[in-house]
């Protein structure tokens, strides 16, 4: 089993392989390009429209309280999109911080594609997809 969750208009939505805070997701471009600026008007808009309705279904299927959107490409030249639920069980301390400021990406706990937790959730992000 893989980490798939869909096939959306502007790419595709991978569950992260480690997991800081549950449901971090990352939005691979679908035809790749180096960057936001490569796409047309139109598929930038398409681009923010689909990372809007996965921030949609984290808070339907998980019950965040917001989402944070955040595009790098410094390390890898594809257009990808990191999508971090956020959680009012947060530390407050970290609650307001930046998700790769407030936790360590490095030490979060590694994804088990098999897990019946991690099926259901793909399962219940591509309903509400």
């Amino acid at each position: 089993m893989d980490l798939k969750i869909a096939k959306l208009d502007s790419g595709w939505l991978w569950l992260a392989e480690t997991q800081p805070l549950p449901g971090y997701c990352i939005l691979y471009s679908e035809p790749i390009v180096a960057d936001l600026n490569a796409l047309t008007v139109a598929g930038r808009a398409q681009w923010g429209i689909d990372c809007a309705r996965v921030g949609d279904a984290l808070i339907k299927v998980l019950g965040a309280i917001r989402v944070n959107y955040e595009t790098w490409g410094n390390l890898n030249p594809i257009l990808h999109t990191h999508i971090t639920p956020r959680f009012q069980t947060e530390p407050a301390d970290k609650r307001v911080l930046p998700p790769r400021q407030a936790y360590n990406w490095n030490a979060g706990p590694m994804t088990d594609p098999n897990s019946e937790y991690t099926q259901e959730l793909i399962r219940k992000l591509r309903a509400h997809l």
